[in-house]
């Protein structure tokens, strides 16, 4: 509040150019009052709130300053700014609360407008990541991926996908999945694609749209069969890529092919 205040005073003390060295020691005062205690430093000059004590100036330029220093110490102090929140539940605006930081999480969270977006190693020859960009088919292209994995519908594609991969010389395999666990030939699929991969040395990229939850899924349906991680390891790692707490049925199919 008292921060405030000084700045409706700074305002006040520019627009008069305060040249009368008796309405200086006004100024003083004025600061004096507002502070209460401390030591002041305020347009190239300190002031002791604890020491000063000069009167009030008679002159005009002293009368102003006084009038609109009063009405600039009296103007009420705006609250904190606030905004309703939406419950994610119902839909409707909840209590208002103050603004609060951009959360760490999603600040690190790689931008969707990437050529290449959330792309991660998984081992020499398997990739995850989200849907990639036709620059990005050419920068995998360059890396020796020689397989798409694609879990998402045809419809969700925002570019032919298929149709760049066979001009890049890749093999595309349109996997189509939901929310709903995999079936037993997607998987199969799935892990006769990577092994083929891994031992003709041919990367393999398995994407969905944001490469979070289906692939997520995928990759740690890949995790406990193939490389016999625990599950609790396993979802440490979908999670670390933003795999969605609320997909319990994606989770779940992970979580039953576990062995340990």
């Amino acid at each position: 509040m008292k921060t405030q205040k000084l700045i409706k005073f700074k305002q006040v003390y520019r627009s008069n150019l305060l040249d009368d060295p008796s309405t200086r020691k006004f100024v003083k005062t004025i600061l004096a009052s507002i502070t209460a205690c401390g030591t002041v430093v305020f347009n190239s000059f300190s002031v002791d709130a604890q020491t000063s004590g000069s009167t009030l100036s008679d002159s005009p330029a002293g009368e102003t300053v006084k009038r609109q220093a009063t009405e600039a110490a009296k103007a009420p102090v705006k609250p904190l700014e606030t905004h309703p929140v939406k419950s994610s539940v119902s839909g409707e605006s909840a209590k208002p609360v103050a603004r609060q930081p951009e959360d760490k999480m999603s600040a690190a969270r790689p931008k969707e407008t990437q050529a290449l977006p959330n792309f991660h190693k998984v081992t020499n020859y398997l990739y995850r990541g989200g849907e990639p960009s036709p620059e990005g088919m050419v920068q995998l292209q360059k890396m020796g991926v020689k397989t798409l994995i694609d879990l998402r519908a045809k419809t969700e594609a925002a570019h032919n996908e298929e149709e760049l991969a066979k001009k890049l010389g890749m093999k595309y395999i349109n996997m189509t999945m939901t929310a709903e666990a995999p079936t037993k030939k997607q998987v199969e699929t799935l892990l006769a694609t990577i092994d083929s991969a891994r031992e003709k040395n041919e990367p393999v990229l398995v994407h969905c749209a944001h490469g979070s939850d289906r692939t997520g899924c995928m990759i740690g349906i890949w995790r406990v069969t193939r490389d016999n991680w625990s599950f609790d390891d396993t979802y440490k790692e979908m999670r670390k890529y933003w795999f969605g707490v609320k997909y319990d049925k994606l989770r779940n199919a992970v979580k039953e092919r576990s062995t340990h």
